[in-house]
């Protein structure tokens, strides 16, 4: 410290609060992205989907917003978009009962041999249609029930053959579910359980006087699958007792739809018949289309823009008939049934190979599964040069081998390519929408729009969510610090994610920050948040972040590190933060935002500017001294390599000296 023996002080304090909106990026929680073009390529990883339904068809759209390509002259840029289309016409399909006294000859010829709690595959020598879906395999339980998901090759956790009866419906495995007399029986104490062709060609499996565990009482009861397209079955009953825990009925793919049969509404040769309520069996789907128009502020065309469509080897509609692969082979993986919504969901990132979906099993996602699961394609492909407003790709719902007819499932992957012309400060925008037709055309069902829109600009971060396809506003804002910029929730009720604004924009990984080699990188800057919480709820839930993700997987945070709690207030403060644990020398990249973890709009708002990021081998040193005297080198904020040794020298003022 410098101590002058005579004291005298000035101090001047400027203050300048600016808040105009320059650059505004927004995205509503699914069907709208808004944004200002960037000084650079850019990797936008935003993806908009869109869905509807009918009495008989639902649709499904989503379009992922990849990468925007800048020329080296800044005349052209290019914006590459994968668009998906799922739809089927299984939208309201579900089963009605019926009851009918009946004797049947349930004796067949193939003997399971189960032990308590277990279970087996067996081939039903049949396609058989439940909800939608075809399979040619089912897994029998010895505890009064079949499930037909190819996820219980594994019952390694016992919720195949569960001796406990669950609710039915429920989204609980096991799924797919089709339960005569779902109880805790063992067939190690007696009987026998018997599998084999029925009557009029179906398949039937039969329980023959298995006694309950807990019991000597004895059960005969059976299922019979009919191989038509109608999809029925029926439960045949010849002598039940009512004296232990049990389910009745069928459940669905998801486990959301089902019917539950009271077990008191059974008697002795009783036959309960389930039977499919599609119209006409099924409305066939004749045709998928996907248009894309690009549009000027006013609705014409915008004639400083085109649209390619690129990939067309990937271009993949047709019949999506669901069906069991036969476990045996290892192909156990069996493709569920999912809403057109769900499904343009599971495939909006475009990844290959097989992906976990929720509990309907697993999906093959994008290309890969319209690939595996649809023809060559029948398609008409209309481009759009700077003359025409409306590019398209139509195409003719095609029958797969199994079966070979009545196809109820299209899908459509697209490789679009936005072409745009900025050598006038244009708006410019496009705008997506997919169309069904089924019933021999007699229906048509489209979505609403998907709608981008691109203004002239030139940023340097962007916003998005983790994870993707949530709602956010973006925009750039003056700050006293330079340019800043601002992202928030306000508008919505969506929930349990994090917005974040984020830089390094390109996707090409040698321009991005590298990670210290003590595993670290440090971030400083100003830092502003603002919401609606009381303050009795903002410990904890105040809060702004910075966020790391690796460069080859920017959908997942690795590391956070906290740069404002609520004791920090709503005002501008200058913060450094050290986020570690990371891997030496790793390409990352680094967004600054707010989680948005709660039940409610809190109009969550994250503010940032003079951001500065110590990354590869860089390190800071600060230096400061008071008045009365200097450093050499000067006070300042300086970078230095890793390890390289630095020497600081004090001097005093005349008439100062060292205290």
């Amino acid at each position: 410290m410098f101590r002058k023996k005579i004291f005298s002080s000035l101090a001047v304090i400027l203050l300048v609060l600016s808040t105009m909106l320059v650059l505004r990026v927004q995205a509503s929680s699914q069907t709208y992205w808004e944004a200002p073009l960037p000084y650079e390529d850019a990797l936008l990883n935003q993806t908009l989907t869109t869905y509807k339904h009918d009495t008989y068809a639902e649709v499904g759209l989503s379009a992922n917003l990849y990468e925007l390509d800048k020329d080296p002259l800044g005349a052209e840029y290019e914006f590459d978009i994968a668009v998906v289309v799922a739809a089927n016409s299984r939208y309201c399909q579900g089963y009605t009962t019926s009851y009918k006294t009946d004797v049947v000859d349930l004796w067949n010829e193939k003997i399971l041999t189960l032990g308590d709690d277990g279970g087996a595959w067996v081939d039903m020598g049949i396609w058989f249609n439940y909800y939608g879906a075809w399979y040619k395999k089912a897994f029998v339980s010895s505890n009064g029930f079949v499930v037909l998901d190819g996820r219980a090759y594994d019952d390694s956790g016992g919720k195949w053959t569960s001796p406990a009866p669950k609710t039915i419906p429920s989204t609980d495995d096991p799924n797919i579910l089709i339960a005569p007399l779902w109880r805790d029986l063992d067939p190690s104490k007696g009987g026998s359980i018997k599998y084999g062709e029925g009557p009029s060609g179906s398949f039937v499996v039969a329980w023959i006087d298995v006694p309950n565990k807990a019991n000597s009482n004895t059960q005969t009861f059976s299922i019979i699958f009919y191989p038509d397209l109608g999809g029925d079955l029926c439960f045949v009953y010849d002598s039940i007792t009512n004296d232990v825990p049990t389910s009745i009925g069928i459940e669905d793919q998801t486990g959301k739809r089902g019917l539950p049969i009271e077990i008191g509404s059974i008697s002795p040769y009783q036959r309960v018949t389930f039977k499919q309520n599609s119209p006409n069996n099924f409305l066939r789907i004749s045709r998928i289309k996907v248009s894309a128009s690009k549009l000027t502020d006013s609705g014409t065309n915008d004639d400083n823009a085109m649209i390619e469509i690129s990939g067309l080897d990937n271009t993949l509609p047709g019949g999506v008939n669901v069906k069991l692969y036969d476990p045996s082979e290892g192909q156990y993986k069996s493709f569920p049934v999912v809403s057109a919504a769900c499904f343009v969901l599971s495939t909006a990132g475009l990844a290959t190979g097989y992906g976990w979906f929720g509990v309907v099993g697993y999906v093959v996602s994008g290309a890969n599964l319209a690939y595996q699961l649809s023809p060559t394609p029948s398609s008409t492909v209309h481009e759009a040069d700077k003359a025409t407003k409306t590019a398209y790709i139509s195409d003719l719902a095609q029958d797969e081998n199994h079966p070979d007819q009545y196809p109820w499932d299209a899908s459509v992957f697209a490789l679009l390519r936005w072409r745009l012309n900025q050598s006038q400060s244009l708006n410019h925008r496009l705008v997506l929408n997919a169309q069904v037709d089924y019933g021999g055309e007699t229906f048509t069902l489209v979505t609403d729009n998907l709608e981008l829109k691109l203004t002239p600009g030139s940023v340097s971060w962007y916003g998005r969510t983790n994870p993707d396809a949530h709602y956010y506003n973006f925009y750039q804002i003056s700050t006293p610090y330079g340019t800043g910029y601002h992202i928030d929730t306000i508008g919505s009720n969506d929930y349990g994610y994090h917005m974040l604004g984020w830089t390094k924009l390109t996707d090409d990984e040698p321009e991005d920050y590298k990670v210290r080699p003590d595993g670290t990188i440090r971030v400083e800057g100003y830092f502003r948040q603002s919401d609606t919480f009381a303050s009795s709820d903002q410990p904890g839930r105040r809060l702004m972040n910075i966020y790391v993700m690796y460069s080859e997987n920017l959908n997942k945070i690795v590391e956070t590190a906290q740069v404002l709690d609520y004791s920090d207030g709503t005002d501008w403060k200058y913060k450094s933060a050290v986020v570690s644990g990371l891997t030496p020398g790793k390409s990352v990249k680094i967004g600054v935002g707010r989680p948005d973890s709660w039940y409610a709009d809190w109009n969550l708002v994250a503010e940032w500017a003079g951001i500065n990021v110590y990354d590869g081998d860089s390190f800071r040193l600060s230096i400061a001294s008071s008045s009365g005297g200097t450093t050499n080198p000067a006070p300042g904020t300086y970078t230095y390599g890793y390890g390289t040794p630095v020497t600081v020298t004090a001097s005093a003022y005349s008439g100062y000296y060292f205290n």
